[in-house]
């Protein structure tokens, strides 16, 4: 295996290790509310405090990355989030497990924009450049998701809530052990911090948040965010309108859920070997119409399986969104990468907040109509897109050329 490729790897095992505690609560939440005796609101803030902690600290972040070396900032991030992850673990109360959450989002505000800076740096070393970076980093990290919930339903009795947090606190320090030595790698050390080293030189003396294109960074947020409320929105939506409407029990509606998330997966690993970096505006305008094809249909389905099917497809698309959005953020031309990635997750997070609060508001009083209601987000991200489209010769030049080295056979950027 190449220096570069060995590199890209121990970062595809972070960004698995990271997110591997990332969703262990959800099985949890009968516990929280039986052993802690918190009702609905608290359970709302154990996950919607989280999420916000994470948005709210990632321009700081970002601004880190750039200041000072990325893979230092998200190695200090992981580890705040293994605290966080611990001290959930061992909360005696929940106000306590709340405080220890929030701690757990800033850690995953601070880590999120210094792994995506690291991903755009090694994505140009390699043949497929940034979006078969990104797509393998979705890949990765969708992967690692699924690990906690597997764990619990695997082996429930071992797996209690305390040793669950345990473990995955140990898993987050692993995988911050794995980025340090991964980065220390031959060739890789060199390669990136040389990188950073022209960002901070070009950040001397200045106080602008985005080097001059933070119209086209946080465009690239409302679009991603856009993606996240539909995203997390269906969450709450569809067991709810499985349940209620289509009457399918918990094992269909699991085996359902499953097969999509694999696909999120897999489809953003091809997402990233299919994707054009001088046509990704074209082609994620053609899925943001997909996308809104499918929700409108849901309305006229009956059937558990064609819903099943419009489901998945629907999934599809946001994990070719999520592809997109991030090769295209890679291709903007700015002095301050990280505060980029900051700012862009700063706005997109928003939307996880958002989608499970609106959601659930839309399917008991209009059925199936309320998936249709979701469609309409197409409207102002394709108008965002027609307007990056008119700035992306200035702002985002990679989108006209190929900015890769031509010869496939030694990554650009390797000595």
């Amino acid at each position: 295996m190449s220096s570069g490729s060995g590199r890209l790897a121990g970062l595809l095992v972070v960004a698995c290790l990271q997110n591997a505690a990332y969703t262990a609560l959800v099985p949890f939440v009968p516990f929280l509310s039986d052993e802690f005796r918190m009702g609905p609101v608290a359970i709302g803030l154990v996950f919607g405090c989280f999420i916000f902690a994470k948005a709210m600290v990632q321009p700081l972040g970002g601004w880190l990355s750039d200041r000072y070396t990325a893979r230092h900032v998200a190695i200090i991030g992981l580890l705040v989030t293994a605290l966080g992850s611990l001290g959930v673990g061992l909360a005696d109360s929940g106000w306590v497990l709340i405080g220890f959450r929030i701690l757990w989002g800033i850690g995953e505000g601070l880590s999120m924009p210094a792994l995506y800076r690291l991903v755009g740096l090694l994505g140009k070393d390699r043949p497929g450049g940034e979006p078969r970076a990104m797509g393998l980093f979705g890949f990765a990290a969708m992967s690692g998701t699924a690990f906690g919930p597997v764990a619990i339903a695997l082996f429930p009795k071992f797996m209690t809530f305390h040793r669950v947090l345990f473990l995955g606190s140990l898993i987050i320090v692993a995988s911050a052990g794995a980025l340090a030595v991964s980065v220390r790698a031959a060739g890789t050390r060199k390669a990136v911090e040389r990188d950073q080293q022209k960002t901070r030189r070009g950040n001397r003396g200045r106080a602008s948040i985005a080097g001059g294109v933070t119209g086209v960074v946080l465009g690239l947020g409302v679009l991603d965010m856009l993606g996240n409320i539909v995203f997390s929105g269906l969450e709450p939506m569809f067991p709810l309108y499985v349940h209620d409407v289509l009457k399918a029990d918990t094992r269909h509606l699991s085996a359902i859920l499953s097969i999509a998330l694999v696909c999120f997966a897999v489809v953003a690993a091809v997402t990233g070997r299919i994707t054009r970096r001088d046509q990704p505006l074209a082609m994620f305008g053609g899925v943001l119409v997909i996308r809104s094809a499918v929700l409108i249909s849901i309305p006229f389905i009956s059937s558990l399986w064609l819903f099943s099917g419009a489901f998945i497809c629907t999934m599809i698309t946001l994990a070719m969104a999520y592809v997109m959005i991030r090769t295209m953020l890679s291709t903007v031309e700015t002095d301050n990468p990280g505060m980029a990635f900051g700012w862009f997750g700063f706005i997109s997070d928003i939307g996880l907040g958002v989608g499970p609060l609106v959601s659930p508001l839309l399917v008991r009083p209009f059925g199936g109509w309320g998936f249709a209601v979701l469609a309409l987000t197409t409207v102002p991200a394709l108008i965002i897109v027609k307007s990056i489209t008119r700035h992306a010769s200035k702002t985002m030049p990679g989108l006209e050329e190929d900015r890769h080295c031509p010869d496939t056979r030694s990554p650009c950027g390797v000595e």
